[in-house]
């Protein structure tokens, strides 16, 4: 297990601390081991897990077991990634576990934690948003460009898209045949407004590619 002492030198592997305003993510599935946790053949278990409370420094879980304080867990999220460290408190069916990591990954874990946060606020405010079977599109720029990209999810007032690029705050592009403006960028890609409001028979125009000319 990775708990070397030479491992936690100066500017190269922090301990970083919880910063109040930096919760999010409650309810986030994931799954976890436990160094102490092996089986017969002396390979880590996996058990299911949740998030109680998250910051870019520490992890309240809950899950079926809990080791000891001073364990090592390994935690993966679909959304979040991985992250590693010691187990500082236990309780009945939840641990807290302090994630150890260097100071430009704690930026971003702090980046992904505000996004996924703003998103869920946004998308109360917002139309009801949703995740494509058939993700493919293109975006188009003014000057010709046509760059693949994939629908993360949408609305008809919007979408979240991945790409090899992330244009501009303010840009003005065509995702499939719908034109819109970037309005944030996140880790995963970026969001886009709709300069109309779609409708859902519609809809459909926002993932054509340029092979599907008509």
């Amino acid at each position: 297990m990775p708990n070397d002492p030479a491992l936690q030198e100066e500017n190269e592997i922090i301990f970083v601390e919880r910063r109040e305003d930096e919760r999010a993510i409650v309810g986030m599935e994931g799954k976890y081991a436990l160094g102490s946790w092996r089986d017969s053949k002396g390979n880590y278990r996996e058990f299911s897990c949740r998030v109680l409370n998250m910051s870019s420094g520490t992890i309240d879980l809950v899950g079926p077991v809990t080791g000891s304080v001073g364990d090592w867990a390994i935690v993966h999220f679909g959304r979040l990634g991985k992250f590693e460290g010691p187990v500082i408190r236990t309780d009945e069916r939840r641990f807290t576990m302090r994630i150890v990591t260097t100071n430009d990954d704690r930026k971003k874990i702090e980046g992904k934690i505000a996004w996924v946060k703003d998103k869920k606020s946004a998308d109360k405010r917002q139309h009801d948003r949703f995740v494509p079977r058939d993700s493919l599109s293109s975006m188009s720029f003014s000057d010709g460009r046509v760059i693949p990209c994939q629908i993360i999810d949408y609305s008809i007032s919007g979408t979240s898209v991945s790409a090899d690029i992330n244009p501009k705050f303010g840009a003005i592009l065509k995702v499939g045949s719908i034109i819109g403006r970037v309005v944030r960028q996140f880790p995963e890609g970026f969001a886009v407004v709709f300069l109309d409001l779609q409708n859902f028979r519609t809809i459909g125009e926002l993932f054509k590619r340029p092979k599907d000319k008509s």
